[in-house]
């Protein structure tokens, strides 16, 4: 599954470095900013994509009350 989808590694990768990350002074935390910034998950970026989530979120949701529409639901 990875070796097609590599990027789903990158959620539980990010977790993990984050958790380890904050019991590091702030001076060790710079590779870890560096990263989370280029991923997009800080600043402008990550707003961008909370709404993004928040979209994709809200067409699931649709999809779901449509489907238990359409089943008697």
């Amino acid at each position: 599954m990875s070796g097609e989808n590599p990027q789903v590694i990158l959620w539980p990768f990010i977790h993990t470095w984050s958790l380890a990350a904050a019991v590091l002074p702030a001076t060790q935390q710079v590779d870890w900013k560096s990263a989370c910034q280029q991923l997009g998950l800080v600043g402008g970026a990550f707003k961008e994509r909370l709404e993004g989530l928040d979209q994709y979120l809200n067409s699931i949701d649709e999809l779901l009350d449509e489907l238990g529409a359409a089943n008697g639901g």
